[in-house]
């Protein structure tokens, strides 16, 4: 999925940020879990990427696992539109839009977000 928004600010002429959710087979964030010394990493089930060049920013997430999804809430909804899966035309430029207090925090989205899996 990709989203684009409108980024106002002037502290930020680029910007780039990438994470990825790691969950072992029984299901709790690779962070919490106790692993031997050497043992390998689980290989990710999401990716996100946050990435800007002067007035626009984009968002990309990915995953392995048709169970899992992204959206946003709240004001985040109302400063991103989704490009692609295509949906419905866009408004350019959205009705918010990013500044230099918002975007750190979409930056931190994906590194923040609720890590667990759907239940069954």
């Amino acid at each position: 999925m990709v989203w684009i928004a409108s980024y106002r600010g002037a502290a930020y002429n680029s910007f780039y940020r990438h994470d990825v959710i790691q969950l072992p087979e029984w299901g709790a964030p690779i962070d919490q879990v106790e692993r031997e010394h050497d043992a390998p990493v689980p290989p990710p089930v999401a990716y996100g990427v946050n990435f800007g060049v002067r007035h626009v920013a984009f968002q990309i997430f990915g995953t392995t696992e048709e169970r899992h999804t992204f959206g946003h809430r709240r004001w985040v909804a109302e400063a991103f539109d989704r490009i692609w899966p295509v949906q419905d035309a866009i408004t350019w430029p959205p009705v918010k839009t990013l500044d230099d207090h918002t975007l750190p925090q979409v930056l931190n989205l994906f590194a923040t977000a609720d890590r667990r899996r759907p239940s069954d």
